[in-house]
């Protein structure tokens, strides 16, 4: 009876196994991914600050030239 008992047992924690192993695998692929992905943004440069800014001076002078 130990025997089969213990292999069923062995038949459980391989697979349980397994799945931790694949778990612990995905979850070093997300961390490297984040990473990877906010030393991008860390050093990519912002564009749209400078778009923003040039629309924002050509409202301002236009609302200036209408109060003249």
């Amino acid at each position: 009876m130990k025997r089969i008992s213990g292999s069923l047992t062995a038949g459980k924690k391989k697979k349980s196994d397994l799945i931790v192993k694949i778990c612990v695998i995905a979850g070093m692929i997300i961390a490297v991914a984040a990473a990877a992905y906010a030393l991008y943004r860390f050093f990519a440069p912002d564009y749209y600050a400078d778009y923003d800014d040039e629309f924002e001076d050509e409202f301002v002078d236009a609302d200036l030239e209408d109060e003249v």
